[in-house]
């Protein structure tokens, strides 16, 4: 059987830097802290469903958008394959366990990926794109801490990108999935300085986490669909994507499609779409990583 997820303390770890390794067959462990509810008689679940419908109904539901970026528009069509295969999930209408939970997350934007979405240009344009939305969906080709919004295109550096989720000053964003090759490099990668593309002074001015790979990748899989699913259903997101990428390389083995990674404020682990904590300070020195090895 696949090894457990074992935490280990980096040495020498700046500004209260945390990372945790992951062995590709981490889930199990972890899986026990999904925001999901407790086992209860399936008439108790029903019922709880039914007065959510006629109490709550949708306009009570708290909204939440999502927001889907393609590499393009003359890129792979794997791309635009992976965020439509993520997107279509996330609907105005609301599945049973949004009307559990009372909070719809429904898809907002459906763009081709331009630099400006996630830049100050013109000045704080970011505001009307990624950081209009809770969650934003990225598929193409990156590397390091970026990547480019088209073929020939733009190279977006998130070391360069104003703060995103800082509700002082309207953001909004807490949730940043990048389905692209190495935007998340892990110690292995860069052992001792990992951390300085995302803090203190980064894209972590509320963020939440950025969720996507510390290798080379492959897309146009059931990857974006699983994953977009296992949220619908309360899973945390951190542990929704390794167990969909986990999902893929069981059917290929080794080391397809990549390893995955994710950078995240200490303590929010088990965010999910349903259930999340509050929003970290801005200029804040804390990040965690977890890695697949």
């Amino acid at each position: 059987s696949l090894p457990y997820l074992t935490p280990q303390a980096a040495g020498n770890e700046p500004l209260g830097i945390q990372m945790l390794q992951s062995r590709i067959g981490y889930s199990k462990r972890l899986r026990k802290g999904r925001n999901v509810l407790a086992p209860q008689p399936i008439l108790t679940i029903v019922a709880i469903g039914l007065l959510l419908c006629i109490v709550s109904g949708p306009a009570m539901a708290d909204y939440r958008e999502v927001a889907g970026y393609v590499y393009g528009p003359y890129g792979e069509s794997r791309f635009a394959f992976n965020v439509y295969h993520f997107k279509k999930h996330f609907t105005s209408s609301q599945n049973f366990w949004e009307l559990i939970y009372g909070r719809n997350w429904a898809t907002a934007q459906y763009y081709w990926a331009e630099e400006r979405f996630f830049k100050n240009q013109p000045p704080d344009n970011h505001k009307s794109f990624v950081d209009r939305v809770d969650l934003a969906y990225y598929s193409g080709h990156g590397n390091q801490y970026g990547f480019r919004d088209g073929p020939g295109g733009n190279w977006v550096d998130l070391r360069a990108a104003p703060g995103y989720g800082d509700l002082f000053n309207g953001d909004d964003l807490e949730f940043l999935i990048l389905q692209t090759c190495a935007a998340i490099p892990s110690p292995i990668e860069r052992p001792s300085d990992w951390w300085t593309g995302w803090v203190p002074n980064g894209i972590f001015q509320g963020l939440h986490m950025v969720v996507g790979y510390r290798t080379g990748s492959y897309s146009g899989n059931g990857i974006s669909s699983n994953f977009g699913n296992r949220l619908k259903h309360g899973q945390a997101i951190i542990w929704a994507w390794f167990d969909a990428v986990n999902s893929e390389r069981h059917w290929w083995g080794g080391s397809y499609p990549g390893y995955a990674s994710a950078v995240l404020y200490p303590g929010l682990d088990n965010d999910s779409i349903y259930f999340y904590g509050q929003d970290p300070p801005a200029h804040h020195g804390s990040l965690r990583i977890w890695y697949q090895h």
